[in-house]
């Protein structure tokens, strides 16, 4: 009736057929720490496998009956982890979790080899604890708003959790005026007075590090991440509700929810997915040897494992190859948004000599320069020229601030390469080669580099732009908003002026472009661009674009929320979102500062609703208590069914039917399915009872005949 079932005989011996023998554990011949920081420690681990092979003949994972192995690290004190799988015998164990504080920071690590079905998994075979090599800190400081508004409180603290105590002073960066001091490793700030930019100064031994213009704090009109505030079970605060509700099945309850203000109204920008945002240099008008800068606000999500296009100036259409990939300008971030790509032609270089592949380069090192993820970033590269030579020096902004160089070099590529090798992993260490530099073009750790000649000067068939991809670089994701080319050497002021956000109504008289995307592009999909007093150009276009080989293929762009420290016509709508899991009704409303839902189940269970507000610059989340659905038909652990003729309850794993008469009962227990798990037939007398085994947890239900007539069928839980 209810289809065929395979008998517990029949499945041991499905069993017999697939399963694999489980293999031996590895055995761990090497096990070395490699280095440990803030990020976690780094071990390399080295294993063979016990076989039969004669020496020197290959022994494959399949002659040891095993698939994959399992690598697992262990803190002295702590528990296992699982650090990954690889098909080799050797791997390295990457930033496993050290607590430097508890007593011992000795790590081991760990291997087992899982058989070929993947059903079963050797010993961990584990390596002696292992002393970790030198602490290695970090000095950088984070802040855990990556939007400020006035009066919001936010903290500050170091990203190193063993970093010592510091004094945390703010001060207003045009006015110097301090408006916040505090102490330790954290700091929390109850908010600052007034929008504007902010330095944050951290002093600890004698040292005191100043990060110029850190925070930023944007006006309320722009809106900002959603917050929740408090949330509530049909009007009762759960902060002051129980840690998990019981309701009924089917049995709606009302979710609810207050927030901080959010919505406004901020500046459009746009979303790169992967294509190129610039403008030509012809159509600006910038002349060869001329000083220019380039600016913008830049949001990425995430960086990708390899090296990602930052900023490029090139000729893609007629370059060339290579300079079609590596022209005047190559800008590269890494996985952590630093500017090393410990590669050839390094992550920061351009040319120096035309029509030579091997030619002469010059490269800058960023050492300390990071672009953090998840918040908007201002930008501002500066080339500046000896005025009537081609001798130019960059100079870089991050949210304002001057970087510091820690190499910049001028120097033949392919002399370089004869002594740095063409390996990855190499191209950071540019102070090997400063015997190479041409023309004395070499300095260390400065703010001001040296000018550096190049006869392969700016061609107006050159575009700048931002994102994209290149020859083994992928592109980023993220976003971009006010897009500028000045026509000079922007200075520290322009810079913070630029941050701050320009007027394009009233710009200064340098700038050759302006393109905020407020308004929509033209026909051709290209933006047209405002001016300040000395371009000779007028309304240049910047233009969002895929490539089809080495061909633009203009696009009509993707519009997100901009930075939101500057204002502009982009809605910021706050919405709500519950997850309920499967089986949920969910009916809900509201905005960035209150709402609710009605939510029911029609499946028990125990179920997390999890509250989502989102808008266009992020979003936040947090769950309600858990709820325990429960269906008062089922008769669960601990609890009866009855009626007049028997009773049913459950205790483990195992259904008891006790019998209130005597007779000749019948008793078939059914999955929801339909499917028929067992089949008792019983002469009993009254209060004796049938128990049936049932051996995974689920609802299933009973069906009592008596004397070849039903009686009833009741539904059971088993947990």
């Amino acid at each position: 009736e209810f289809g065929w079932y395979p008998s517990s005989s029949q499945i041991a011996e499905f069993d017999n057929i697939t399963k694999r023998p489980t293999p031996q554990a590895p055995v761990i011949t090497k096990a070395l720490p490699l280095t440990y920081s803030n990020t976690g420690a780094d071990i390399k681990v080295i294993w063979e496998m016990n076989h039969t092979k004669a020496a020197g003949e290959p022994v494959y994972n399949s002659d040891v009956n095993t698939s994959v192995f399992r690598m697992y690290a262990q803190q002295e004190g702590g528990e296992p982890i699982n650090m990954g799988m690889t098909t080799t015998w050797a791997g390295i164990c990457f930033r496993i979790p050290v607590d430097g504080n508890a007593a011992s920071s000795r790590v081991r690590v760990g291997v087992s080899a899982v058989s070929e079905d993947y059903l079963s998994e050797s010993d961990i075979a584990w390596s002696d604890y292992l002393t970790l090599p030198t602490y290695q800190g970090t000095d950088e400081i984070t802040v855990d708003k990556p939007i400020i508004k006035a009066h919001q409180s936010f903290n500050l603290s170091f990203v190193d959790p063993l970093h010592e105590s510091a004094t945390w002073v703010i001060k207003n960066s045009e006015t110097n005026a301090q408006v916040f001091s505090g102490n330790g490793t954290s700091v929390e700030c109850t908010g600052l007075p007034a929008t504007g930019l902010y330095n944050v100064e951290v002093s600890y031994g004698s040292k005191t590090d100043t990060y110029k213009n850190y925070l930023c704090v944007s006006p309320d009109e722009t809106g900002t991440l959603p917050e929740i505030e408090t949330m509530a079970i049909n009007g009762t605060d759960t902060e002051d509700g129980p840690a998990q509700i019981k309701i009924e099945l089917n049995d709606p309850r009302t979710f609810s929810y207050t927030g901080r203000s959010a919505d406004g109204n901020a500046s459009r920008g746009i979303e790169f997915q992967g294509n190129f945002l610039g403008v030509n240099v012809g159509t600006l008008g910038i002349q060869a040897n001329q000083s220019f800068s380039i600016a913008a606000w830049v949001y990425y999500p995430e960086f990708n494992s390899g090296i990602s296009s930052f900023i490029t100036i090139e000729n893609r259409a007629t370059g060339g190859w290579p300079y079609d990939n590596w022209g005047f300008l190559w800008t590269r971030l890494n996985a952590e948004g630093k500017f090393l790509a410990d590669q050839i032609d390094s992550a920061w270089g351009g040319r120096a000599v035309g029509n030579d592949t091997e030619g002469d380069r010059i490269f800058y090192r960023y050492d300390d320069t990071k672009i953090v993820p998840c918040t908007w970033t201002h930008v501002a590269l500066v080339f500046e020229y000896k005025p009537g030579t081609n001798q130019y020096r960059e100079m870089f902004y991050v949210n304002g601030q001057l970087q510091k160089v820690g190499v910049w070099i001028k120097v033949n590529k392919g002399k370089a390469e004869h002594v740095l090798g063409s390996e990855k992993g190499l191209w950071t260490q540019l102070e090997r080669v400063k015997d190479l530099a041409i023309d004395g073009c070499y300095g260390e750790n400065t703010y001001e580099p040296g000018y550096a000649a190049s006869s392969y000067p700016l061609s107006a068939n050159d575009w700048i732009a931002f994102g994209g991809t290149a020859s083994n670089v992928s592109s980023l994701e993220g976003y971009i908003d006010d897009f500028q080319v000045w026509g000079t050497a922007m200075t520290a002021s322009d810079v913070v002026a630029s941050m701050s956000g320009l007027d394009p109504d009233n710009l200064p008289a340098g700038v050759l472009g302006f393109w905020d995307f407020e308004s929509a592009p033209a026909s051709d999909y290209g933006f047209v661009g405002k001016t300040g007093t000395s371009a000779s150009n007028k309304a240049p276009k910047a233009y969002y674009w895929r490539l089809n080989g080495n061909n633009k293929v203009y696009t009509a762009p993707v519009f997100h929320a901009g930075s939101p420290q500057i204002s502009g016509t982009y809605p910021i709508v706050t919405v709500p979102t519950w997850d309920a899991g499967r089986g949920a009704t969910v009916t809900g409303s509201g905005n960035d500062t209150e709402g609710q839902a009605e939510i029911e189940w029609s499946k028990v269970g125990d179920y997390t609703v999890q509250l989502t507000l989102s808008n266009d610059h992020g979003s936040t989340s947090r769950e309600y208590p858990v709820i325990s659905v429960e269906d008062q038909s089922i008769a669960g652990i601990g609890s009866v069914e009855a009626d007049g003729d028997f009773t049913t309850y459950v205790e483990s794993d195992m259904i008891f039917v006790e019998f209130a008469q005597d007779g000749d009962y019948t008793v078939n227990v059914y999955n929801v399915s339909g499917i028929q798990l067992a089949e008792q037939h019983l002469s009993v007398s009254a209060g004796q009872n049938a128990q049936i085994s049932i051996g995974a947890p689920g609802v299933y239900l009973v069906k009592v005949e008596k004397a070849g007539k039903a009686v009833r069928t009741v539904k059971v839980l088993v947990k």
